[in-house]
């Protein structure tokens, strides 16, 4: 066995629609894990446990202007989207 990993996470989305294929979102997520790694060295095995919680936070917007939205012939579209996210705990 190399390493086993525990996790949980929670996520938040919320999207407003505009017209019929473009759409603003803002969104939250908090994940968390443990993960427990077995290293040698030496002829030694040790166990390490890590703990790691992420906090992510996005913005996202989608405007779409193109004639058909599966079979586009003319138009144009725009995606864009933002997410900082932030880790805390042992990482290394």
């Amino acid at each position: 066995m190399a390493y086993e990993v525990y996790g949980v996470g929670l996520s938040a989305e919320l999207t407003h629609r505009y017209g019929k294929t473009s759409f603003l979102s803002f969104g939250a997520s908090i994940d968390g894990t443990d993960t427990n790694e077995e290293e040698q060295a030496n002829f030694v095995t040790k166990s390490r446990m890590r703990r790691l919680a992420t906090l992510a936070t996005y913005g996202a917007f989608s405007l779409d202007r193109s004639d058909d939205p599966l079979n586009p012939t003319r138009g144009w579209k725009l995606d864009a989207r933002l997410q900082p996210t932030v880790s805390l705990g042992d990482d290394r």
